[in-house]
C-alpha cells in the first residue's frame, strides 16, 4: 500500500487521502490478482464462496445490489455515498461498502437499530449531542 500511495503522489487537500485509500482498496480487492488465491482478485474469490462461508456480520457484496423488501410503514433510508445513513437528525456511520443500500431503521427503547434485510448492521444508543454517531464508545480526547 505504501508503494502504491507513493506512486499516486502527495495528497492535494484534506479529502484526498480518503479518496486515495478508497482507490487503493478497489485496486487491491477488485483489480489486482493474488497468487495465494489462484490469481483471482479477492472480490472474485469472495463472491464465489460468499453463499457457503458468509460471515454473519459481512453481507456479500451482491446482497447490496438487491434491495430487500421491508414491512409496510417501516422507516427506510438510503445510505449516502460516504457510508452514513441519516435518521431523526443523526448521522449513523455504517461504512462505504453499504453506500446506496436501502436500510430499515427500528427504534427499540433507547436504541436505534439499522438493518439490511434481516441483518442487524448497527445498534446505536444515540448521543443527541452529536450529529454523527461514533462507531465505538471510547472517549476520544485529543492530547
Amino acid at each position: 500500500m505504501k508503494e502504491w500511495l507513493e506512486d499516486e503522489g502527495p495528497a492535494l487537500d484534506i479529502e484526498h487521502p480518503q479518496l486515495l485509500l478508497d482507490r487503493f482498496q478497489t485496486h487491491y480487492n477488485r483489480q489486482r490478482p493474488h497468487q495465494g488465491i489462484g490469481n483471482h482478485t479477492p472480490a472474485e474469490r469472495y463472491l464465489s464462496t460468499a453463499s457457503a462461508t458468509q460471515p454473519r456480520h459481512e453481507p456479500a457484496i451482491t446482497e447490496l445490489d438487491k434491495q430487500p423488501a421491508y414491512p409496510p410503514h417501516s422507516p427506510t433510508r438510503k445510505v449516502c455515498n460516504n457510508g452514513v445513513v441519516t435518521y431523526d437528525g443523526l448521522g449513523i456511520i455504517l461504512g462505504k461498502r453499504f453506500a446506496g443500500a436501502t436500510v430499515r431503521i427500528v427504534e427499540a427503547g433507547a436504541l436505534v437499530h439499522v438493518y439490511l434485510g434481516q441483518e442487524l448492521l448497527r445498534a446505536v444508543a444515540p448521543d443527541r449531542g452529536r450529529r454523527h454517531q461514533r462507531l465505538d464508545n471510547r472517549d476520544r480526547r485529543s492530547s
